[in-house]
């Protein structure tokens, strides 16, 4: 039995509930219930023939998962996480460029490239001296979060007419790819932050009155969430990995 579903498999109760109601009626059956949410790499054994799979964000990775079915139950079985590239699809596939896209995969080729061209997506807006990364501390030259705070908001939120000293609050999930080094395009502004999100002003809050906003936003992260570094599928970056895979 195989389920895909968008559900975190560490907070009750919905992945609880179905793995609950199927063993009510299957005991033994080998189970697989593939998860995400949480946009990290994550394995969990349910029980002895049964088990959990997150494989990261964003079609970065792909979850592999091998085994032999001997009487009823997994044998020989191993998971990992592969990162996705054109050279491991066709690893994968056994195929080569010339026999890989299927007839319906060239027509979704050219649907994507269509309608990139008539959303302009491909639209050039300016250039990247850096490779800027979101999960990177927010004190680093190349963090994400350090370019958006130190020229982005000043110059496109902050009200510079008022005297007011003025705070910036968002969510670590904001910026959510990074920004690679050289030409920019629309499509790359809308892959860091794809929401048409307002700014919304508060004036002439107190510190004691903004310590409490914080904090009350606080109260609705999930005691699971992993903050840091939540928007990276590896637990600790890859350098030597190229650019253009991701």
């Amino acid at each position: 039995i195989i389920f895909t579903m968008h559900i975190d498999p560490t907070t009750p109760p919905e992945m609880d509930e179905i793995y609950s109601t199927v063993r009510m009626y299957h005991p033994n059956t080998p189970f697989i219930l593939f998860t995400g949410h949480r946009h990290i790499l994550y394995y969990e054994e349910l029980d002895s023939n049964s088990f959990t799979l997150e494989s990261g964000k964003y079609f970065e990775v792909i979850g592999i998962v091998e085994f032999d079915l001997e009487n009823g139950n997994f044998n020989n079985f191993e998971y990992y996480w592969m990162d996705t590239s054109v050279e491991n699809f066709y690893n994968l596939s056994r195929k080569n460029p010339n026999n890989f896209l299927t007839e319906k995969g060239q027509q979704t080729k050219e649907m994507i490239s269509y309608y990139t061209n008539v959303l302009h997506l491909n639209d050039t807006l300016g250039c990247s001296s850096e490779y800027f990364l979101p999960q990177l501390p927010i004190i680093l030259e190349n963090s994400l979060y350090n370019l958006y705070l130190e020229n982005v908001l000043p110059y496109m939120v902050y009200n510079n007419s008022l005297q007011n000293e003025q705070f910036f609050i968002a969510n670590t999930a904001t910026l959510r790819y990074p920004l690679f080094k050289g030409r920019i395009s629309v499509n790359d502004i809308y892959s860091i932050i794809p929401f048409g999100d307002s700014y919304v002003y508060y004036p002439n809050l107190s510190g004691t009155q903004l310590q409490i906003v914080v904090d009350e936003l606080g109260k609705l992260s999930s005691p699971t969430l992993k903050i840091t570094p939540y928007f990276d599928t590896h637990e600790k970056y890859d350098w030597s990995r190229p650019e253009y895979t991701h």
